[in-house]
């Protein structure tokens, strides 16, 4: 979403924009976004400041952590921007903008729950599903 500064108005004026996930590079070996990004953003000016009121909607493929299950998990931030642009006919790139503070806040673990019992470190068993077969002391 780009957005020119001259055409930002005092008044919030809202616009919204999806796109698909590959086009915002958000895919690396510990972090998968898929289908679409939804994008809404409220866009005001007051003097030389732009403020952006961004709701990002996604799904993300995670592996977990503990137990290594891949997932899909649907996924919903917001984030107020300001953008300081004396220069009226400035473009502002928002999904640019907005990707970078996804980035800067993904967890460096994902998990499945927060109750994972994760991976057996002796049998390899995945705990949440079943039960250990190592011999108990």
């Amino acid at each position: 979403m780009q957005i020119r500064v001259d055409t930002v108005k005092s008044t919030p004026c809202c616009v919204k924009e999806t796109t698909h996930a590959a086009a915002w590079d958000m895919s690396s070996s510990y972090l998968d976004f898929t289908g679409s990004i939804i994008l809404e953003c409220a866009v005001s000016k007051a003097d030389d400041v732009v403020t952006i009121n961004a709701d990002v909607g996604y799904t993300e493929k995670i592996t977990c952590a503990r137990c290594l299950r891949e997932i899909d998990r649907p996924g919903k931030k917001t984030y107020t921007l300001y953008v300081n642009s004396p220069d009226p006919a400035a473009v502002i790139d928002v999904n640019a903008l907005v990707r970078e503070e996804l980035l800067l806040e993904y967890p460096l673990k994902t998990l499945c729950s927060q109750a994972c019992k994760g991976i057996c470190n002796g049998c390899g068993r995945n705990l949440n599903t079943e039960a250990c077969v190592c011999a108990k002391p």
